[in-house]
């Protein structure tokens, strides 16, 4: 990882970090889907095309999509098979990304893939229970979650768990992240409804990956202009730009729109 993108972690970690209840987030945005992108789960901005996890999930399939910057489709893999077909939330370079495909239920299991953009995914090891999210922590183990995100755990490069820990939060359920080379992820997700037929709550937490405990957990105030869905409710991704930490974000299925919201750097 160059400097740059070294300070630039740095700067998200301390923007975060400093984010109370009033912080005021512009939004920037979006750029639209042009094709039916299915539920997405995840994405990662990689040399300026997005790697996009999503699901059909009245045909059962899994799909890794590669987009580019103007929301046109540029190809496709199928991920998973069977019962085991439901991809989550993932982040990654151009060294390459985790997938996490599993059944569609709490309790089942799950096949986890490596993935070098470009390139059809690569099966590693199965996982007996359902993953929600998976991903590269540094050079070192993998950082992944169970349904809902109750449990957070580690996880070998060939499969066995080096740690794990209830999740003792129920702010949200997290379900994308975003690792940095601080040894933090960036975890986006929702939780329940704030009244009866209301919206949803949405939120953003900084998971420290050394002992698996949150630094900080906020609400995000956003939601989507199309469908009113809370905008954390599924894939995000981050960068600064301009002096400017610029969250991007895909609440919406179908041709949805990735849409994106800034904020000023601290520090």
């Amino acid at each position: 990882m160059t400097a740059h993108a070294q300070s630039a972690d740095h700067s998200i970690l301390a923007t975060l970090l400093a984010l109370d209840r009033s912080s005021v987030w512009d939004f920037d945005g979006g750029v639209t889907l042009g094709f039916d992108a299915g539920h997405p789960q995840g994405m990662v901005l990689v040399d300026g095309t997005w790697w996009i996890s999503t699901v059909d999930i009245p045909a059962k399939a899994g799909w890794l999509l590669a987009v580019d910057a103007g929301g046109r489709l540029l190809d496709r893999w199928p991920c998973g098979e069977g019962r085991r077909y439901h991809p989550g939330g993932i982040h990654g370079d151009a060294n390459g990304l985790w997938l996490a495909v599993a059944e569609y239920r709490p309790h089942s299991s799950t096949d986890v893939f490596h993935c070098v953009p470009g390139r059809a995914p690569v099966h590693r090891f199965h996982h007996g229970d359902h993953l929600g999210a998976i991903a590269a922590a540094g050079d070192g183990p993998l950082v992944a979650w169970t349904w809902g995100s109750r449990e957070l755990l580690r996880l070998d490069t060939d499969g066995p768990v080096v740690a794990r820990r209830r999740n003792p939060s129920h702010f949200v359920d997290y379900q994308d992240l975003h690792v940095l080379s601080t040894g933090h992820a960036v975890c986006s997700g929702i939780g329940t409804r704030l009244s009866k037929g209301g919206r949803r709550l949405g939120g953003l937490g900084v998971l420290r990956l050394e002992d698996l405990t949150w630094e900080t957990e906020v609400p995000f105030p956003g939601y989507s202009p199309t469908t009113d869905l809370a905008a954390t409710a599924n894939p995000l991704h981050l960068e600064v730009v301009d002096g400017r930490l610029r969250l991007h974000l895909l609440p919406d299925g179908g041709a949805g729109t990735i849409l994106t919201w800034s904020i000023p750097i601290t520090g």
